[in-house]
């Protein structure tokens, strides 16, 4: 028996997945911001570390009196994909279970689309959607968050066949001649 007929579902999913969400994985970082030692700071904003450097080099020449700095950050759970607000590169995030809700409701309403100029970032967010909703797995809720993770944990399982599914066409296709 193949090694991807051992694995769970999910598992295989992430497998196949993490290959094609590739180019956005490696320059994926942890999120920064701004902060100051003598002023309040707007820590609404998350940065990549070159433009968030870029940035407290700015402010600092603008107003040196406050001493802006760079904070580097943590993964921590985001109710939406972090993304630097200079680039656009993908911030490392936990989704909440509000996001990854937000992210199936997309993709119950349209295809995978697991092909084209944009399937590392479909495929990134596929990845994260799988990885979050996995540790959602064994938390202990109360009664009115049971149901709740019970029906995420169900359209997860659904997101999960449909890629299963996918994956195993792209095999077809790349044995046919």
């Amino acid at each position: 028996m193949s090694e991807m007929n051992t694995l769970g579902r999910a598992d295989r999913c992430i497998q196949y997945l993490t290959p094609l969400a590739s180019s956005v994985l490696k320059d994926e970082e942890d999120p920064h911001w701004i902060d100051a030692r003598e002023v309040d700071v707007d820590q609404l904003y998350s940065y990549c570390r070159e433009h968030g450097l870029a940035l407290v080099e700015k402010m600092n020449g603008e107003h040196p009196e406050h001493d802006y700095m760079l904070c580097r950050g943590y993964s921590y759970e985001s109710d939406s994909q972090e993304v630097c607000e200079e680039c656009g590169k993908y911030l490392h995030t936990c989704l909440t279970s509000y996001a990854i809700k937000e992210e199936l409701d997309h993709v119950e309403s349209c295809r995978l689309g697991l092909r084209g100029k944009y399937l590392p970032y479909r495929a990134y967010m596929l990845l994260r959607v799988i990885e979050c909703a996995q540790e959602y797995e064994g938390v202990v809720f109360n009664d009115y968050r049971d149901k709740e993770h019970a029906e995420l944990q169900q359209r997860v399982r659904k997101l999960t066949r449909r890629i299963d599914a996918a994956r195993r066409r792209a095999a077809t296709k790349d044995t046919q001649p």
